[in-house]
Formats: C-alpha cells, structure tokens, sequence
C-alpha cells in the first residue's frame, strides 16, 4: 500500500485498514521542510546505453557467482569495468582478476560476498587477529553537509518508550539522525495516534513517519521511519504484491538521490520452520526487488534487521551455531547473493577487521559477555560507497536485545 506525504503519517498494513493511498493526517501544521541530499528531483528513465550497462552488469554478476566469468568476452568484462570508472586494459585474466578484486576488495580480508581477496572461502579466513568494536573507532561528524542514517530493531516500541533511561530520547537527542528506521515494533494500527503525539510533540523536526503494521497478527513484526527530510512521492510498503505483505516487513522510500529499503528480514525461526520461506521465497524476491529499484536509476541504501550473521568474524561460537536460524548455510549463501547482485556490507567494508555485534540473548548475559552476532546492516550500492564518511555500532545504547547501527554519508 503506498501512503504517506511529507508533513504527514500513515499505517501500511495488510489489510489496508486506513484505505489505499489513504494519508492520515496527524492535525499538525506541515513543518517547514529541510532538504538534506541534493540530486535529481525524481527518478530519471533509462536512455538505451544505461539500460546496456545495467545488462552488462547483471550478467558479469551473475556469471560470476556461477563461477563462469571467463566465459564472458573480454568486450563484455571490459564493459564492466568502464562503467564502474576502472581500467579497462589487459589480457582477459587481469581483467577477471580486476573484476573479482573490484567486489572482493584487496585491502580487506572480508569485503567479498562468499571469497576474500586471496580466494579463501569466508569460512576459512583466520579471525584471531580482529579486534573488537569500540565507539572510539567513529570518525567525528564531518565539516561537509551530509546524511546521518540510524536503524534500530527496538523489540517492541511501546516497551522502549517505557524504559527508565528514555533510550529512544537519548538516541535522537545525542545521535540526531537525519533518517531513523526501526524494526520489530509490534504495534497494532491503534496504537499509533497515542504514540504520534509525543513523537510530533517531543521530536518535531521529524515531519515524515512512516509505518508498516503486521496484519491479522497483531502485536508482531512492524517497521517505521522518521525522516527530517523530504521524500519524492509516497512511500512503499511492503513488495512483490501480496507475497509478502502481511507482516509489516519493509517500507520504502525516495529521496533525491537514492532510495532507502528499511526491512525486518524473517527469522527462520525455531526448529528452522520458515527456512524455506526465508531464503528461497523472501530473500530470492527482495534480490528482484533491488534489481526493480537499480533499473529506475538510483542506487540503494538497504539497512534492517537482515536476522544472518555474515561470517565467522559476525558470530559469537560460529562452530556451535552452524543449525542455529541466522546462521544456516543456506541462509549465509542466501545473504551473499543479494551482496554479490550489487550491494556492499558498509561497516565490513568500513572495518574489514573488527568484530562487532549488534544482537545479544537475553540470555546468559549474554550481553555483558559480549557473546553477540552482527545481524544489523546498512548495505548500499557501489556507487555510494565513496560518500560513506563513518559505519557505527551504537553498542551503548540499551532497551532492546539489539542496539542501533549507523552510517554517515556525504551529500
């Protein structure tokens, strides 16, 4: 269901309970909008020689999670390469070689999607030298207009608003993102006007709230957005239809100049009984959905709760969760095609070397212990990855099972 303008809040449930392109208005006076990006004012339409690229790009991906790159004429592989503003010269191997290294990365030990720089398999490459997260590892704000991107798995918002330490204020007040996603709200559509008047009252600058709310089962699920700035059009909820669209899962929106996919990806559960939902329906129709996204002609930042652990470096006791939801070889290959289909890891990229969690049990003091999983993300498309300044863990930040992740991109 598409909703929403700017100034004003909208539901998006399966339902469509408030109607379809039905805004509700909160009764607040539109607040004076803030442009933060500055871009294209909408999606431009392909010409014939983007629309080459774009195929060219596809196929050198997809060739290559196959394996079969040298297959590819050099025309083709160099084709590649121009477009991604590499050079383009040298027999068909360097070529190759030049590719892989382009989505492997060579000063980092895990910036591929499946292999390293040095064609180990992601599960073989040694962590014993990685050092663990510190906030002093952020990079002070930049002097230089920029987007400040925070995602949040709350673990039910209405609780989080209750906490003694006021967390959420605390985040918004310290941290002042210009873009907040959150996931695992377990709000039901009424819940909302109650919770919209502190919000609009205590934190006005947010003139965009957006919310996904899952629908019959109530209480579960659910995604948000606040926004300082102004989107392009109504935001999306939900994709593919009706395949995905009674959970609350993802929200969408334009800005202007790139589109921002806030999503609370499904757990596999226990006994692993949505495996198959997860990796070969939902996993295999969001890759559809960036492609859908990359062929308007903007690139992505995707962030959320993607509920995988990447790697061993993203785990506490990888070898004792290999059957664990989250962690399942199907999910890990499901998460590195969607990598290797045109997103970058930014915080792996960012610190190739350091552990960090963002995810810890309840259990066993778990969180205390620092026995995590790096489960959140920010992923993003090539193209934005020279504007991404910091990737963060907010790991102080208390009142959930998860703590808030950030990025901070240039304009």
């Amino acid at each position: 269901m598409l909703g929403s303008r700017f100034g004003n809040w909208t539901v998006g449930s399966a339902a469509g309970s408030l109607g379809k392109d039905a805004p509700v208005r909160f009764g607040a006076a539109r607040q004076r909008r803030r442009s933060v990006g500055k871009g294209r004012a909408g999606a431009a339409k392909l010409s014939s020689s983007e629309q080459d690229v774009s195929e060219i790009e596809r196929e050198v991906q997809d060739m290559r999670l196959q394996g079969k790159l040298g297959s590819l004429t050099v025309r083709t592989l160099q084709g590649f390469l121009r477009a991604q503003g590499l050079k383009t010269s040298g027999p068909k191997a360097e070529v190759i070689q030049r590719i892989e290294e382009y989505f492997t990365g060579t000063d980092s030990l895990l910036n591929g999607a499946g292999t390293s720089s040095s064609g180990m398999e992601e599960w073989d490459i040694p962590v014993d030298g990685f050092v663990d997260w510190s906030s002093s590892m952020r990079r002070p704000d930049p002097q230089a207009p920029h987007w400040k991107l925070v995602s949040w798995n709350v673990n039910g918002l209405r609780s989080l608003l209750k906490h003694e330490d006021d967390p959420l204020r605390k985040l918004l007040e310290e941290e002042r993102p210009d873009v907040l996603c959150l996931q695992e709200t377990k709000l039901k559509s009424n819940d909302i006007p109650k919770i919209m008047e502190t919000l609009v009252k205590e934190y006005p600058e947010y003139n965009l709230h957006c919310w996904n709310c899952s629908n019959p089962r109530l209480g579960y699920s659910g995604t948000a957005i606040f926004s300082r700035a102004e989107p392009i059009g109504n935001p999306k909820y939900d994709f593919k239809g009706e395949a995905h669209s009674t959970e609350g899962r993802t929200i969408t929106v334009e800005f202007s100049d790139f589109f921002l996919v806030n999503a609370y990806v499904p757990n596999s559960g226990q006994d692993l009984a949505r495996l198959s939902y997860r990796t070969e329906e939902w996993d295999r129709d969001m890759r559809e959905y960036m492609n859908t996204l990359r062929k308007r002609g903007k690139p992505i930042v995707f962030c959320g709760d993607m509920n995988v652990a990447r790697t061993r470096a993203d785990i506490h006791n990888a070898e004792g969760n290999l059957e664990s939801a989250g962690f399942t070889e199907q999910e890990r290959n499901a998460f590195s095609l969607l990598l290797g289909g045109g997103l970058r890891d930014v915080f792996r990229e960012q610190h190739p070397q350091v552990r960090g969690y963002t995810y810890w049990s309840y259990r066993f003091r778990a969180r205390q212990r620092n026995m995590g999983w790096r489960i959140d993300y920010f992923l993003a498309s090539p193209e934005l990855m020279s504007r991404i300044y910091d990737s963060y863990i907010l790991e102080d930040t208390t009142g959930s099972d998860h703590c808030p992740v950030g990025i901070t991109m240039l304009c």
